[in-house]
């Protein structure tokens, strides 16, 4: 006779495996081990797609990466592409550190403690070419933390004094931004020409002078005529 009462296995809830069970192996677990870990993906969360082959980036807010613990590196062995961006940001460092010891050099050129307009305007110059220079590093540095945040050895080496380096760099860019300005300061006081229009372009007039000299000319013709 059929009876409409259904089985406990047909009525009981599938059953779902965790994400740590698809890699499980009881037989042998350094099997599950080594899926798992050829498995795993080496790039960030903003750059999982440049796995599959498509263009990625960050545009909104930073996702921090889960890293492992214990901690594990990816790849054990870096890839072409790891290397090829770890020796740019390297290069990219290099490049920054080799011109700021031009810049010091030029600046130690400044004898009577001011400083000449060829040498202010130089360094401007310096200033914003080092400016430039890094940012490049920051950009190369900070952007292989978010491209590959599991390729160092420690997470400490990764969390901290990756960190240290990103810091540096962006202060150094401020530092520059500092140095152009107080020259462009400096310019000013040294050239008349720089401080407005009402320059007379005549040597030996400053811009003040200028001004007053309008000003008695304004005065000058609003004198009624003497008969």
């Amino acid at each position: 006779m059929f009876s409409s009462r259904r089985s406990r296995k047909e009525l009981a809830p599938p059953i779902r495996r965790a994400d740590s069970d698809l890699y499980s192996d009881v037989l042998e677990p350094s099997r599950s081990e080594r899926a798992y870990r050829e498995s795993a993906s080496y790039y960030g969360p903003h750059f999982q797609d440049v796995e599959r082959g498509r263009a990625a980036s960050i545009s909104g807010p930073r996702i921090q990466p889960e890293y492992p613990d214990p901690w594990e590196r990816r790849p054990e062995q870096w890839t072409p592409d790891v290397q090829e961006e770890y020796a740019f940001y390297k290069g990219c460092g290099d490049a920054h550190g080799a011109h700021n010891k031009r810049y010091h050099a030029h600046a130690a050129t400044k004898d009577d403690g001011k400083g000449t307009l060829p040498f202010h305007n130089q360094v401007v110059e310096l200033s914003q070419q080092g400016r430039d220079l890094s940012n490049r590093h920051l950009a190369a540095r900070a952007g292989f933390r978010d491209k590959f945040p599991y390729a160092y050895h420690s997470h400490h080496s990764t969390t901290v004094n990756h960190e240290i380096e990103i810091t540096a760099a962006r202060e150094s860019s401020v530092g520059w931004r500092r140095k152009e300005a107080q020259s462009q300061k400096e310019i000013r006081t040294l050239d008349p020409r720089t401080r407005g229009p009402e320059y007379s372009g005549r040597k030996g007039i400053s811009s003040k002078e200028w001004k007053m000299m309008k000003k008695e000319e304004k005065l000058a013709r609003s004198r009624p005529l003497q008969m």
